[in-house]
């Protein structure tokens, strides 16, 4: 009854609030409601410049910085701002806010000095702001440091539970941690073994959904941020006695304040800034314990979270149980680290504006031409934000036709851009993404043409992205700030290509030592594969985005024949399609090596395509680019490559493919069938193996077939 006494209060004070934010106007860029600044206008500035009605916020912002007014409210002294800029587009807000917990907090010293009641002022205020059931305005602010709108309610659950219960001992859980850090855990758990067909590695899927900022999980950024903050300004209240609710979030958010290091601290404070600390401490977080409370508010956050009934996290390998907590401690880290890393964001555009969501659709609209277009799936919109965030490492597994280059243009395409470098393994796919580029409208050069000036897309191969010529440039371009990426694309060749490609390709460690975000593409990297790869790279915990690499359009069969049967057996199965291709439509035909890519298509009476210079063939390179062509306007239907043509190629209208003999790897296969159907088309891919090239583990058991 009292709870619910002092909760009628408050609301019963709501014309207080309508007073307080009617009488901001002494609040530089008032106009900004729930302080989005990206797409609020700023209305008037009783006390800026009186009366005035402004349309953009750039002319907001123009105003506050020639204002000869200083910083009103609590940061009316400037030497907390540094100017009346940073005073309008970072404090304004936040002023506003510790302005209406001042009121609300003088309210409850009313309440008390009236009531007989045990519970201080400070804590009747948290428990009626993460109350769910309250009217009034919108009690959100804006995050100094990671420009993101923060929910109050979370903030103060938390607050609210380690103001009350403390800290516990070293490796042992409270109610308090379920209030913050651990309910969120335990929810992100549920999530995981939601999505656990997809996400099998309990470490990757934490480190790929906790505290991103648009992450679609339950364990965000702003949810880590209300987690840490919560805990710091608890302990403070804790710690000293002569603070208040208020005194405590001013020494927070002040300019350059507390929360700059909010992670650290609470990393310190919470787990010891131990690793191992932490992982334990949330691995009793999941497991049943003696606090009947918790095990059952488990249960139930982890149904809640998965939407069905999962495996508990007593019941899950310890093995995997490992791995999630572990991701758990590696991600904290992880925000630890990114605090050394100040994030200096330009005073002449609005936080939400930098990278937001409506900016990134804006961009992907810009480079596909196209007003209306949408991300094809959840994971391109997550690689494409992640790395205009500048993620690094990130490894983006998007399937043939999954829009991987778009992980590149729609960022570079940002206003405010620097350059993007794209090592490209093959020269056709070097052309492809040069021409996408410009019609995109984007800058975009070859090296070494774009050594003359800084373009937003430079293409280069990976021999010449090693050379000492090209590091040189990249260097300089590093030096001066301009360097926002380097794009290594189909990255699964550092490992499956042949041996002299690829030393080639893992020289391209070299390029590590620019020190800029790197991003790696692919359409093919099975987890299986995922160690090797990093080994290759030199990767340390990279971010993995993945997407299934099913394709539903796709017919896949294989063909067992007699030896010295299979070109034969691929002249019928051309021969039997082509009169019913429908215009446009074409197929390519893969062979192992040079020598039989030229037989056949010989044999064919078509063109050839392979990336061997060592050609003696005087008119090869002639032939290669004017055969390509011809194949590409549908002159000639079919064409016989080798791997050349198969990876990262994007060609319209392939519907048949067939391979001469097995690929190389299953990786090589799935690249390469994966040219065809792009714009979703029915497509048939062969494979046709001669009897002595059928594995032996199958020969037996096969021998009752009937061969062609």
């Amino acid at each position: 009854m009292e709870k619910e006494s002092w909760l009628l209060r408050v609301l019963l004070t709501t014309s207080i609030f309508v007073t307080v934010f009617a009488a901001i106007g002494d609040i530089c860029c008032v106009g900004y409601t729930d302080l989005d600044w990206g797409t609020g206008t700023c209305q008037k500035f009783d006390d800026c410049i009186s009366g005035m009605t402004l349309s953009s916020p750039a002319a907001c912002y123009d105003i506050c910085s020639t204002s000869s007014h200083s910083c009103p409210g609590y940061f009316e002294n400037m030497s907390l701002c540094g100017n009346a800029r940073e005073c309008c587009v970072y404090w304004g807000g936040r002023n506003r806010w510790i302005v209406d917990f001042k009121t609300l907090l003088g309210v409850a010293k009313n309440y008390t000095a009236t009531h007989n009641t045990d519970r201080t002022p400070d804590q009747l205020v948290m428990e009626y702001m993460r109350h769910q059931d309250y009217t009034g305005p919108t009690w959100t602010y804006n995050d100094p440091f990671y420009g993101i709108s923060l929910y109050t309610q979370h903030l103060t659950a938390t607050m609210n539970g380690v103001y009350l219960i403390g800290q516990p001992s070293s490796l042992e859980i409270s109610r308090a941690d379920v209030a913050g850090w651990g309910g969120d855990l335990i929810q992100l758990y549920g999530e995981w073994r939601r999505d656990i067909e997809e996400y099998p590695d309990g470490r990757q899927y934490v480190l790929l959904k906790m505290g991103h900022v648009n992450s679609l999980s339950r364990f965000k950024m702003r949810d880590a941020v209300a987690d840490a903050d919560g805990y710091n300004i608890a302990m403070s209240l804790r710690a000293d006695l002569s603070l208040n609710i208020t005194t405590a979030m001013e020494n927070h958010l002040r300019y350059k304040g507390d929360y700059m290091t909010r992670f650290k601290r609470f990393y310190a404070g919470r787990f010891g800034s131990s690793f191992e600390t932490t992982s334990k401490t949330a691995k009793a977080m999941l497991l049943p314990g003696t606090d009947d409370i918790i095990n059952a508010g488990r249960v139930l956050l982890i149904k809640q979270a998965a939407g069905r009934v999962v495996k508990l996290p007593h019941l899950v390998p310890d093995a995997d149980l490992q791995a999630f907590v572990e991701g758990f401690a590696q991600r904290l880290g992880e925000l630890v680290a990114a605090e050394a890393r100040p994030k200096v964001l330009p005073l002449n555009k609005a936080v939400s504006e930098v990278a937001s969501e409506h900016s990134l659709l804006k961009a992907l609209r810009a480079v596909l031409r196209d007003d209306h277009a949408q991300f094809r799936t959840p994971q391109q919109k997550e690689a494409v934000r992640l790395s205009a965030a500048k993620e690094t490492p990130l490894v983006a597994i998007l399937p043939p036709g999954g829009g991987k280059s778009l992980v590149f243009m729609v960022p570079a395409m940002l206003s405010g851009s620097g350059v993007t470098i794209v090592v490209a393994p093959y020269a056709e796919l070097k052309r492809q993404l040069v021409t996408r580029c410009i019609d995109a409208g984007l800058d975009c050069k070859h090296w070494p043409e774009a050594r003359e000036g800084w373009p937003r897309v430079v293409l280069v191969s990976a021999e010449a992205a090693s050379s000492d010529d090209f590091l040189q440039w990249a260097a300089d371009v590093g030096v001066r700030g301009k360097l926002d990426r380097v794009v290594i694309d189909e990255c699964h060749l550092t490992f499956t290509a042949a041996d002299e490609y690829r030393k080639k390709l893992r020289g391209l460690v070299l390029l590590r030592n620019l020190g800029c975000p790197f991003v790696f593409l692919t359409g093919t990297l099975p987890p299986l594969c995922q160690r090797e790869f990093e080994e290759a790279m030199q990767l340390q915990n990279p971010l993995y985005i993945r997407a299934s690499s099913h394709r539903v359009n796709v017919e896949y069969s294989v063909v067992r024949v007699k030896n010295g049967r299979g070109a034969t057996e691929v002249q019928k199965l051309v021969e039997s399609r082509v009169a019913g291709l429908a215009p446009g439509e074409k197929g390519v035909i893969y062979c192992n090596s040079h020598m039989k890519c030229k037989v056949l298509a010989q044999r064919l009476g078509c063109h050839y395509y392979h990336g061997n210079p060592e050609d003696s063939n005087a008119h090869f390179v002639a032939q290669r680019e004017a055969g390509f062509q011809a194949w590409l306007g549908g002159e000639t239907p079919y064409i016989v490559a080798t791997a050349a043509l198969g990876t990262g190629i994007d060609v319209p209208g392939i519907t048949h493919v067939i391979h001469l003999e097995a690929p190389h790897s299953i990786i090589d296969y799935a690249q390469e069938a994966g040219r065809a159907g792009r714009g979703g088309e029915r497509v048939a891919a062969v494979v046709v193996i001669e009897e002595n090239d059928w594995p032996e583990e199958d020969a037996a058991k096969d021998s009752c077939l009937l061969l062609n």
